[in-house]
Parts: structure tokens; sequence; C-alpha cells
């Protein structure tokens, strides 16, 4: 008798209930291994029942993979297919393992991830990225983002999609063939996947987000870099959103920060020129504070720091030291204390920062910043350069944090 891959995966996963299996894992006879591959960009279910990442090859394919909790059973959610040409390049940039990986909706029922999409542009075929679902409950793949079959704008690559905690919007970033990004929000119910929109600066750029909830209101957290002249330094501003209501009290810039300022809190020698850049975006869990990634030199990690901005002073502050470590990709603990990563001479540790006394404690070392929290903080898995296992194996790495 000829088990179901389904069959047989409810019976490996015995550490999760039957209510939380995923029904939609079936079998298929597309291609399934992809060669010369590497596990990356992990995320942790809201609820911390499973983990999901993006195998990636060496040829350009990548796969959807789910994993339970342990790591120790792995399994392909779709098959192998040619991805997004710059993941790979993302993948290996020092800021850019953040903000680029599959995005579960809340209540942990649909993963959100890349596909590569071909479309028209002046009667030439053209390739890019759109964003679709892969549903848990029943193994369908829906689109949630796609480019009309005649495009006539510029951001043909759709990444790092984000629900809101609501599951009514979904926004993601556009990026143009010359690295400049915009941010789109669409409703996810009753609107077409094609009807995307642009919210940009033309003189700009933008990149990381984070939604927040509270009382019925929703709010988006986003930044933009406005790219000056030759002779004129970059500023990197923080922007809240509204859907719905983009001009109600307290959208629009909050807060921007100049090469200049950045020079001067982090005492940085007068002939460097920082170019800044706000990435990892997340608000508190009481919605006060909005915590993000400062970097400066984007070919280095080490370049970076820990800020928060209050919504009720409207300023920002530096949470961690000045102690010639990098700190960066940050989630909250509670509300006043961040976990994160820190970097110095290339190697890399998990963090718990108390954002009011500027302190920072190590917790694990990790093998690399391509990491993801449990939902207690009490586990990280990270992604490491090791290979040479079996298909059904993994080669990232869970490593305790001693938090609870």
């Amino acid at each position: 008798m000829r088990l179901s891959l389904l069959t047989i995966l409810a019976v490996l996963l015995t550490g999760c209930s039957a209510s939380r299996q995923p029904t939609g894992l079936k079998d298929t006879s597309v291609k399934l291994e992809i060669e010369g591959w590497h596990d990356g960009l992990p995320r942790y279910s809201h609820e911390g029942n499973w983990i999901t990442f993006m195998r990636i090859g060496a040829d350009g394919e990548s796969q959807l993979m789910l994993a339970d909790p342990t790591l120790a059973h792995v399994h392909p959610l779709f098959h192998a297919e040619v991805s997004d040409p710059t993941l790979v390049m993302g993948y290996l940039m020092p800021q850019g393992v953040a903000e680029d990986r599959p995005e579960w909706s809340p209540h942990d029922h649909r993963i959100a991830f890349e596909r590569i999409e071909n479309f028209n542009i002046d009667g030439e075929e053209l390739s890019g990225t759109a964003i679709w679902s892969y549903s848990l409950s029943d193994g369908h793949i829906l689109p949630l983002a796609l480019h009309p079959k005649k495009y006539k704008n510029v951001f043909y690559y759709y990444s790092s999609p984000k629900w809101s905690s609501t599951g009514d919007y979904l926004a993601l970033t556009g990026r143009d063939l010359t690295g400049q990004n915009c941010i789109i929000i669409r409703p996810t119910h009753a609107v077409s996947p094609a009807l995307v929109h642009p919210l940009f600066d033309r003189y700009g750029e933008s990149d990381s987000m984070s939604w927040h909830t509270f009382k019925g209101s929703t709010s988006l957290a986003y930044s933009m870099v406005v790219v000056g002249a030759p002779h004129l330094a970059d500023i990197a501003k923080l922007y809240i959103l509204k859907p719905g209501d983009p001009n109600s009290e307290g959208c629009g810039c909050v807060w921007q920060i100049t090469a200049s300022q950045i020079r001067n809190d982090l005492h940085i020698p007068r002939n460097d020129s920082p170019a800044p850049r706000i990435s990892s975006i997340k608000w508190s869990p009481n919605g006060n504070l909005i915590a993000f990634t400062l970097s400066y030199n984007s070919s280095s990690s080490e370049d970076s720091s820990l800020w928060i901005y209050s919504l009720s002073s409207h300023k920002a502050f530096r949470c961690t030291p000045l102690d010639g470590y990098g700190y960066m990709n940050a989630v909250w603990k509670g509300n006043s204390r961040l976990c994160g990563v820190s970097v110095k001479n290339g190697a890399f540790h998990a963090v718990s920062v108390n954002v009011y006394r500027h302190t920072a404690q190590n917790l694990a070392s990790i093998p690399s910043p391509d990491c993801s929290w449990s939902p207690k903080r009490s586990w990280i898995v990270a992604a490491t350069k090791k290979g040479g296992i079996s298909y059904g194996e993994t080669t990232l790495v869970r490593i305790a944090t001693g938090l609870r």
C-alpha cells in the first residue's frame, strides 16, 4: 500500500497536534530537488508551530520549504522553480537578509512568497517577480500581487510582502532595474491582484515596513531614503501611513536623519561620507515605540545600530552602546527590550538590548545574521554555510538563547 506524502508527514511531525497539522501538503510529480542548494530566509510562524524558509540553488532556482519547530522534519511545499535573479545576490548583501523572506499571514493560515512572472512592455517580453500565497489548509497557490500583462510602470520586481495584523492589507516592495524601490499597499479582499499602485517619491528609494493595529486603527511604518544630487548627502526618513485615512494626525514623515547627524552621533571622521539607511522596522507590542536598524555603510553590517522612535515625544534615540559592535535586525520582547544581532570582525551573536539603559547582553553565538526568533525569543533559527546533507534535512540550525 502506498502512503500519501501527507500521511507520512503527519506521522513524522509527532511534536504537533492534529489540529495544527497543515492539510495542504500533497504529493506531486513535479521536480522537487535542486542542485547545489543552501537554506536561508527562515521565518517562524506567529504561534511558533512551524518554520518556513527558502531553499536556494546555485543555478538560480529556489523552493518554498516547511519544517517543524525542532527542524527535525523538512518538507517542500512547492516545486523548485527559477526565482528572482537578484535573490541570491540580495541574500549575500550585509543588510539584505532581513526583509526579503517568506511571510506568514495572521493566524498562520497562508505563506506569502515570491515567484517569477513574465509580462509585456512595449511588445517586449520581460521577467520580474510577483507575490503569491500558499494555503496550508488545502495546498492552493493563489496570486496576491501581479503585474498586468501590459505593464506601464518600471517596478518589475515585487518582494518583501507584509500582511497587516488583521489580514485586510498587504504591503510589499517594488523594485526597478536601477535599484530604486517603492512601497505598495493593496487590499487583500475583492480587488484583483493585478490592481497594484505604487506609493513612492520619484526622488527617493523606500524599503523596510511594519504594520500595527490598535483599537481598530491600522498603521504602516516604512522608510524612505531621499537621494540627493552628487554634491548633497542622502537623508533617511521614517514615515507612518494609515490606509484609507492618509491625512489623519500622525501620518507622513515623522522623523528623519541626515549624514551630518549620523556623523556627530557615531563620531565618524569628517572625511567619511555616511549614507543613512533605515531597515528592519518593528512596532512595539503597545504601539508606542518603533524600533529600526540605522546603518550608514551599505557594504558593512558592522556600521549599524538600533534606534527607537517614540510616538509620544516624536523623537528618536540610539538604544545600543557605542562599543565597536554593529547591531541590527531587532525584534521586540515586551515593550522595553529588543532581541537582535550583533557583529564584530565577522562574528555574529544573538543579543538582548535594554532600550532605556543602552546596554546589550550576548545570548549566544550564531553563524549568520540571516535568522528568525521564536515568539517567546527562547530559540533562534539561523542560516549556515554548511552543505552535503540529504534533501530531507536542512542547513539551518536551531540555537537556544536562554530567554523565557
